[in-house]
C-alpha cells in the first residue's frame, strides 16, 4: 500500500476577544450571575416586636341627667363593659346609697338633691357647677382572698348658666330669707290632719261617736326636694300624749301593716293611694276600757322615699280584709303585704352612711273625743256628768213651767181686757141713746 507522507502540520493560533466571547456566547447562554464572594459586611440591629397591651375602651354604662333641682343617674349593671355583673349595693354617689334598681334591663338608679350627695360647688362667672362623685368599692368575693374588680370613680357634673334664665317663663324675683331656704331643702315636714268624708278638706270638728270612721291623712311638704312617696310606719293611739300615756294600741306596725282589722275585726284600712304625697287611712273610732274621758291622741311615724324607689316589704301601706281574710296593698302590689303575718325585715344590711334619718318623722293629732251613742243621741259621762246631766234636766223642767205659767197669765189679762171694753163701749152706747 502506498503511503502518503505530507507536509507536516503547522498550528496556526486563534486569538478571541474577551468582549466577542461574551458577544458569542450570550447568543447561545444566558448568563448566570455566580456568589459574591466578597460581600459588603455592614451592621444592622435586627428589632424584635414590641408587646403593647390593648388599651381598654370607657364603657359607656353611666347615663345622667341634670334637672332644675336635681340630679338623676343612671347606671349600667354591666360597669365596666366586660359582661360581669357589679353588685348595685357596691355602687354609691357621694356615699348615698341607689334607690332603685329594675333586674330586668339591670339598671341602677340614683338621685339627690344638687346639694346633696356629698356634691361640690364651684361657680365660675358665667355657670354654677355641681360636681358628683360615683364611687365603685367592690365587695370581697365571699370565702376567698382575692378581688376581681379594681375600684373606679366616675366623676358628674351639673352646669347651670348663672346669668340668664333657662326656662321659657317670666323671671319673679322673691326675696327668700335663708333660714327658710335651709329648713325647706334639709327638713321635710310632715303632717297628719282630720279629714271630711269627701277627703276635700280639713274636718273642723275632732269630736266622734263610736263606731265612725275616722279620716285621716298623712302627707309631706317636699318643699324644693325630689318627688317623695309617703308611707306610715306605724301608729300608736294612746290616752295622753305619746311622752306622758301610759296606756297605748298601736293599730299600724310592722312597716306598714294596719293590724286593728285583723285583730279586732273593725273597718279600719288604708285607702287605695291617689297622690305619692299622701296617705290615707280609715280608723274605726274607739275608746279605752275603763275610761270616761273618751280622749285619744294620734301619733304616727312616717317615712318618706324617693319615686324610683320600689315600693316593697320595707315601704308599704297594707290594710286586712275580713271578707276574705288576706292583706291588700294601697299601691297594688298584694304580695309586699306578706310578711304582715309575720315580721318584716330586711333582706340585706344598709349601710350606715346614708340619709335616711333626713326621710322620716313623727306626727300627731290629738286630741280627739269619742263620745257614746244609743241610736242618734249621746249618753252622758257616768259621775259628776250625770250629775249636772240631771240637773240640767231639773232647771229646763222647771223654766217651762214658769214660761207656762206666764204665758197663762198674759192670756188671762188679754181675755179680760177685751171683756172690759166690750162692757164700756155698751155704756157708751147706751148714755147716747
Amino acid at each position: 500500500m502506498p503511503v502518503h507522507v505530507g507536509k507536516p502540520f503547522q498550528s496556526q493560533e486563534l486569538v478571541i476577544q474577551p468582549q466577542q466571547w461574551l458577544e458569542s456566547f450570550s447568543e447561545n447562554q444566558k448568563v448566570i450571575p455566580g456568589p459574591n464572594l466578597y460581600p459588603v459586611l455592614t451592621e444592622e440591629v435586627v428589632m424584635e416586636p414590641v408587646f403593647q397591651p390593648e388599651v381598654p375602651v370607657p364603657a359607656n354604662s353611666v347615663e345622667a341627667r341634670c334637672e332644675e333641682a336635681s340630679v338623676k343617674i343612671h347606671v349600667q349593671q354591666n360597669f365596666f363593659g366586660s359582661g360581669q355583673l357589679i353588685e348595685p349595693s357596691d355602687l354609691t354617689l357621694g356615699g348615698c346609697p341607689f334607690v332603685g334598681f329594675d333586674d330586668r334591663v339591670r339598671i341602677i338608679a340614683f338621685e339627690s338633691a344638687l346639694e346633696g350627695c356629698g356634691s361640690l360647688l364651684t361657680m365660675t362667672d358665667d355657670s354654677l357647677v355641681y360636681a358628683f362623685a360615683l364611687v365603685y368599692s367592690p365587695s370581697p368575693v365571699p370565702n376567698t382572698p382575692v378581688d376581681r374588680t379594681n375600684e373606679a370613680t366616675v366623676p358628674i357634673y351639673c352646669i347651670y348658666p348663672r346669668k340668664h334664665n333657662v326656662s321659657s317663663n317670666a323671671l319673679l324675683p322673691n326675696w327668700t330669707p335663708y333660714s327658710a331656704v335651709g329648713a325647706g331643702e334639709e327638713h321635710l315636714q310632715f303632717s297628719l290632719r282630720l279629714m271630711t268624708d269627701d277627703w276635700q278638706y280639713e274636718r273642723p270638728s275632732n269630736t266622734f261617736f263610736m263606731g265612725d270612721l275616722i279620716n285621716v291623712e298623712a302627707s309631706i311638704i317636699r318643699a324644693n326636694h325630689a318627688p317623695l312617696r309617703v308611707f306610715v310606719e306605724s301608729c300608736v293611739a294612746s290616752l295622753g300624749p305619746i311622752g306622758e300615756a301610759n296606756i297605748a294600741y298601736m293599730f299600724i306596725q310592722n312597716h306598714g301593716c294596719m293590724v286593728d282589722a285583723r285583730m279586732t275585726h273593725s273597718r279600719s284600712r288604708f285607702m287605695s293611694r291617689i297622690q305619692d304625697d299622701k296617705l290615707r287611712f280609715q280608723i274605726e273610732s274607739f275608746r279605752f276600757q275603763q275610761d270616761s274621758s273618751g280622749l285619744i291622741y294620734i301619733t304616727c311615724h312616717l317615712k318618706a322615699t324617693t319615686t324610683f324607689s320600689p315600693v316593697d316589704m320595707m315601704h308599704k301601706a297594707c290594710s286586712f280584709a275580713t271578707e276574705t281574710q288576706s292583706w291588700i296593698a294601697a299601691d297594688g302590689d298584694n304580695q309586699v303585704c306578706g310578711c304582715c303575718e309575720s315580721t318584716c325585715t330586711f333582706r340585706k344590711a344598709r349601710s350606715l352612711d346614708t340619709r335616711d334619718s333626713m326621710f322620716e318623722d313623727d306626727a300627731a293629732i290629738g286630741p280627739i273625743v269619742i263620745n257614746k251613742v244609743i241610736g242618734d243621741h249621746s249618753l252622758p259621762q257616768t259621775g259628776e256628768s250625770s250629775e249636772m246631766s240631771s240637773k240640767d234636766a231639773e232647771s229646763s223642767m222647771g223654766l217651762a213651767l214658769i214660761t207656762g205659767l206666764v204665758a197663762v197669765g198674759i192670756l188671762c189679762i188679754i181675755i179680760l181686757g177685751a171683756l172690759f171694753y166690750q162692757r164700756r163701749q155698751k155704756r157708751q152706747a147706751l148714755t147716747c141713746e
